[in-house]
């Protein structure tokens, strides 16, 4: 729930809150169900919040653009709405970005080992000891199949 103390300051306007902020630096502002509904905005900076549990946003009346710091969307979990987004000045093309993006993180190799035959046992040794240290290893006989065209592959992976 938010803290009902931010909720009274935002509420008596920009110039109180602004000023609060300016004495309060280091408070961490939680918005936590607040309804917005009814709020009005226009160059407004909404930074370091998480938008992602508030109500509302899509029928905020936006008199002039926003700022909404990327903070912000990573926080909200890219859980704002588009409408709101848009309202507030946000380019569409960003907001098409957005929607493309998956929170999983970006699986690849750091390092690639194939070997000759004589070497096979130093080889697994390596992999064994990258992998143990958390070191992600593209190796070449759990990863390629005899017979199989490793370039078309690496260039798959890459």
């Amino acid at each position: 729930m938010a803290i009902q103390k931010q909720l009274d300051m935002l509420k008596q306007g920009s110039k109180i809150w602004n000023t609060w902020r300016v004495q309060q630096p280091g408070v961490s502002i939680d918005l936590t169900g607040t309804n917005f509904s009814t709020s009005i905005i226009g160059f407004t900076t909404l930074g370091n919040v998480d938008l992602s549990t508030t109500k509302g946003l899509d029928k905020v009346e936006h008199r002039f653009p926003s700022t909404i710091g990327i903070d912000t969307i990573y926080q909200s979990h890219w859980k704002i709405p588009e409408v709101f987004l848009r309202e507030a000045g946000v380019q569409e093309s960003f907001i098409d970005v957005m929607k493309l993006i998956n929170f999983q993180p970006l699986e690849y190799s750091t390092c690639f080992i194939s070997y000759s035959n004589k070497d096979k046992e130093f080889a697994e040794r390596l992999y064994a000891d990258l992998k143990q240290k958390g070191v992600r290893c593209w190796f070449a006989p759990h990863s390629l199949k005899i017979g199989a065209d490793f370039q078309t592959i690496l260039k798959k992976r890459s």
